[in-house]
């Protein structure tokens, strides 16, 4: 987390209105299960229940920390690594950028190699002050006039006929396919998310 600054960004209140509040780097709090000691079906019953808890648990915009790990091991080399974080502080796009550092910095760390990470040029609150000055700046000032005008007297609700009935639990619960693809098709994989 002392890499990205908005990992370890909350939002306090000052007057009535959310700031940002770039906390100082500290080690991540990992929370660490092991599995590996229960039989499959009930390892495997665990590890989902564990992940439904991280995910319902609410976090503390104000006050921090906005991101969750936990390590869940599922057998002697076999493992589990959850980050659950707001949306507030990482979309998918940000999460892509996490998940490739992860892929390229593992082989180095699980060799007990010291990292190689240069600082980045730039944190996500460099980007947010460029809209905030491009925004201040009226640079979007036709393009939202645009789109009001564009969305004027539409229906607050849109009611799509469905294929199929929709899930009547949390959003997002869906399924999870393992399978080994080998190395060419995880190098490629792996290339596309870059």
């Amino acid at each position: 987390s002392g890499r990205h600054d908005v990992l370890r960004t909350c939002f306090p209140s000052v007057d009535g209105e959310p700031w940002q509040h770039i906390l100082p780097p500290e080690p991540i709090q990992l929370h660490q299960e092991d599995l590996s000691a229960l039989p499959e079906p009930e390892r495997l019953t665990a590890a989902r229940n564990l992940l439904s808890q991280q995910q319902s648990a609410t976090f503390d915009l104000e006050a921090g920390p906005l991101a969750r790990y936990a390590l869940l091991r599922m057998a002697g080399d076999e493992h589990v690594l959850v980050i659950v974080m707001p949306h507030i502080i990482c979309d998918s796009a940000s999460f892509v950028v996490l998940y490739t550092e992860l892929a390229k910095f593992y082989p180095a760390l699980a060799a007990g190699q010291a990292l190689d990470a240069e600082p980045l040029a730039l944190q996500y609150a460099d980007y947010a002050l460029w809209q905030r000055a491009m925004a201040d700046a009226g640079r979007w000032d036709s393009q939202l006039r645009h789109w009001r005008e564009h969305l004027e007297g539409i229906p607050p609700t849109v009611r799509l006929p469905m294929d199929r009935p929709q899930p009547t639990g949390p959003p997002g619960e869906g399924a999870s396919y393992q399978f080994s693809g080998g190395g060419a098709l995880t190098a490629s994989l792996l290339r596309l998310g870059t």
